[in-house]
């Protein structure tokens, strides 16, 4: 990749003065250093949008989370109410899409 940034090509006029060189010497240096940032740059924004969609992954995992405790406990109160049942022993599961985890359902 260096050999393809600061070749010049085929035939190509070089100086033969000292200062011409010196001039010359940083153009392959601002080649890399352009691809370098370039290439930085782009995998920021790979690097940022996973990190997003973890964090909506947590999120939806929480309240799927929260809503299995929810559910456990409206199970509850429905099986107090009706006196001989008891929550859970006829429930049906249902999964949930997204983290997997189970919810019951009479």
């Amino acid at each position: 990749m260096i050999q393809v940034v600061t070749t010049v090509g085929y035939g190509d006029v070089v100086s033969s003065l000292l200062l011409g060189r010196l001039v010359v010497v940083p153009i392959p240096v601002i080649g890399i250093a352009f691809m370098t940032m370039t290439t930085a740059a782009v995998t920021n924004l790979f690097v940022e949008r996973s990190r997003q969609l973890r964090q909506v992954g947590h999120d939806v995992h929480a309240e799927c989370a929260w809503l299995r405790a929810r559910v456990d406990e409206v199970l509850a109160e429905v099986g107090a109410l009706r006196g001989s049942h008891v929550p859970g022993s006829s429930a049906r599961r249902i999964r949930c899409t997204r983290c997997r985890s189970s919810l019951r359902e009479d």
